[in-house]
């Protein structure tokens, strides 16, 4: 086998691993014990505060977000940054570092992508009650691909500054 073989099996091997132990662990543990109504009650509560800072007339009923008495946004299980929060911490793990480079990394990361995300909320928020056209768009492309970029900056970061492969000795 040649050495990228060798490498390439390794990575695809590495990432499968993570998957299976994230799988198991979301759906054995976390999810049972509400780990997503936790991290919904978080990112809504973080939106409604956010909102309230742009000078909107806000509640909170539940994990929905309301302008000016309207219900704007509900936070579910795929609206609180979790899955993507795992795709950006795996890739972490899977690649070369130092590992308490990494545990530091994906806590620094993660809570940016939380920051991000409840901004996101915010803004889908304030979107849905000015224009629910620029609210669909924005929630279907805008908002998803800003994300996405943000953890392929996150993971360029990492691969320039942190990634033992890269890094200038």
């Amino acid at each position: 086998m040649k050495m990228i073989d060798k490498k390439l099996l390794a990575y695809v091997l590495k990432a499968f691993s993570v998957f299976i132990i994230w799988y198991v662990a979301y759906n054995f543990v976390m999810q049972p014990y509400g780990f997503d109504s936790w991290m919904n009650r978080a990112v809504a509560n973080g939106g409604h505060w956010l909102v309230g800072l742009f000078g909107y007339n806000t509640c909170l009923e539940g994990t929905s977000i309301c302008v000016n008495i309207i219900s704007t946004v509900h936070i579910s299980a795929g609206c609180n940054g979790f899955e993507i929060f795992s795709i950006f911490a795996g890739f972490i793990v899977i690649f070369e570092g130092k590992w308490w480079h990494k545990i530091l990394y994906i806590a620094i990361g993660v809570a940016f992508l939380y920051a991000c995300n409840v901004l996101r909320v915010a803004m889908l928020a304030i979107d849905h009650y000015e224009d629910l056209n620029v609210f669909q768009f924005n929630h279907k492309y805008t908002y998803l691909i800003i994300m996405y970029v943000m953890v392929v900056v996150l993971w360029l970061v990492w691969i320039s500054k942190f990634s033992k492969r890269y890094v200038k000795a």
